[in-house]
C-alpha cells in the first residue's frame, strides 16, 4: 500500500475510533444464582477450569485474554502527540 493510502486508512481509523461509544459493566459473584434450573453454575465452571489449569497451566493467559476480549482502544490524535488509553468492560 502507498503512503498517502496509507495515512488515509490510518486518519480513517482514527476518526472511525472517536464514534465508539463506552460501556461500563461490573462483574457479580452470584450472577448466575438461582439461574438454569437452579444448578450451581459458577461450581461447576470453576471445576471445569480447576481441571484444566491442572492438565495445562499455560491456559491462565489465555483465559484472562478471553475474559477482557471487549476491551476497546481509544486513539485521540493531540497535534504530534498520540495518547492511546484502555477502557475495559
Amino acid at each position: 500500500m502507498s503512503k498517502p493510502g496509507l495515512a488515509g486508512l490510518a486518519i480513517g481509523l482514527i476518526f472511525m475510533s472517536s464514534f465508539t461509544g463506552q460501556c461500563y459493566g461490573q462483574l457479580q459473584v452470584g450472577f448466575y444464582e438461582g439461574k438454569c434450573s437452579g444448578k450451581n453454575v459458577e461450581a461447576i465452571v470453576g471445576g471445569v477450569i480447576a481441571g484444566w489449569i491442572k492438565k495445562d497451566p499455560t491456559i491462565v493467559a489465555a483465559l484472562l485474554r478471553m475474559q477482557f476480549h471487549d476491551c476497546f482502544v481509544n486513539v485521540r490524535v493531540l497535534g504530534r502527540f498520540t495518547a492511546v488509553y484502555w477502557n475495559c468492560l
